[in-house]
């Protein structure tokens, strides 16, 4: 999922989410209820906890951020827009 994003992004030069869309969330079967995500809800829910200041990033463990810098959500934010963001 990651290199496929990459590759969207930087070889064909797709930036808006709804050009990455289709990366970013792309059915793998021919059943359309299920996705391929490259996040979790605990991932989603640590983004918006960190977003909403509800925890604070010093207490993370360093496993914690390493698992969660390579999580890309949809629109292709990550970790360090919601930090820039907040």
């Amino acid at each position: 999922m990651y290199a496929m994003y990459k590759t969207d992004y930087y070889l064909y030069n797709k930036r808006s989410p709804k050009e990455l869309y289709q990366t970013l969330l792309r059915p793998y079967d021919t059943d359309l209820r299920k996705f391929e995500h490259s996040f979790t809800f605990l991932n989603w829910s640590l983004f918006d906890q960190l977003k909403n200041k509800d925890i604070k990033l010093k207490d993370q463990s360093e496993e914690t951020l390493k698992y969660m810098i390579y999580n890309i959500l949809p629109g292709g934010n990550t970790i360090l827009h919601n930090l820039h963001y907040s």
